[in-house]
């Protein structure tokens, strides 16, 4: 599951899930009875990082309640989450994590390294590079965008 439905249908067909879903969505159908969660359930969360705690804190209780596991996938760095949030970095802080570190999505072993130039706070770098590939066009007028 993801905040956007967009991130949860690439979650699904990347990871190849048969069911993906947006928070909301879960959280409304569990709910009213339509999702059975068991000790075999293991729920991935995707950009965890931009799930407010009144949302992440529902999801673990029915996580614990069914003896299921809980997977979070996302990046502390990136984004805020939307309603009062960190609940995130706190779960990093006192559970196990790992990190990964190899690009995958990108196959231009330059476009790569200007992913690691923005996670690493290296936007210019990054920037400079899309400018130079053609990615960015700029426009000096509205008129001319």
């Amino acid at each position: 599951m993801a905040l956007s439905g967009i991130v949860a249908d690439n979650l699904s067909k990347d990871a190849k899930i048969e069911q993906s879903a947006t928070i909301a969505s879960f959280l409304h159908n569990y709910e009213n009875g339509r999702i059975d969660i068991n000790d075999k359930t293991v729920m991935f969360v995707d950009e965890a990082s931009l799930i407010g705690v009144k949302d992440y804190a529902q999801i673990l209780n029915i996580v614990e309640s069914n003896n299921a596991k809980i997977i979070n996938i996302g990046d502390d760095n990136q984004l805020q989450a939307i309603q009062a949030g960190g609940a995130s970095a706190l779960i990093k802080k006192y559970s196990n994590s790992v990190q990964l570190n190899e690009i995958r999505r990108q196959v231009d072993s330059k476009d790569r390294q200007a992913t690691l130039d923005l996670s690493n706070g290296n936007a210019k770098e990054a920037l400079a590079h899309y400018l130079n590939k053609g990615s960015i066009i700029m426009h000096k007028t509205k008129a001319d965008m």
